[in-house]
């Protein structure tokens, strides 16, 4: 199959060129962004939870890319940003 440089991008990944910069490969950086449940004891003002909670949050990295389009002469841009849920 051919090489997609943009999906490469989509997923966090960096185009890589091999064998004299013939051909093209994608090298996943580092740790995608990814829900993490963390437990922690609730305080607002005088109040607090009885027990720890399960609090979710995210962390890792999260791509973007802005590679030129000759179809539509112009930059695609992608952007995936962590969330939480």
């Amino acid at each position: 199959p051919l090489f997609n440089e943009t999906e490469c991008m989509k997923i966090g990944g960096t185009v890589v060129s091999y064998m004299d910069g013939c051909c093209k490969t994608c090298k996943e950086d580092g740790k995608s962004c990814q829900k993490v449940t963390v437990r922690m004891t609730i305080r607002k003002n005088d109040c607090r939870s009885n027990r720890p909670v399960n609090i979710v949050s995210c962390d890792g990295k999260c791509p973007s890319a802005s590679i030129y389009n000759y179809n539509i002469n112009t930059y695609a841009r992608f952007c995936k940003c962590c969330r939480e849920t």
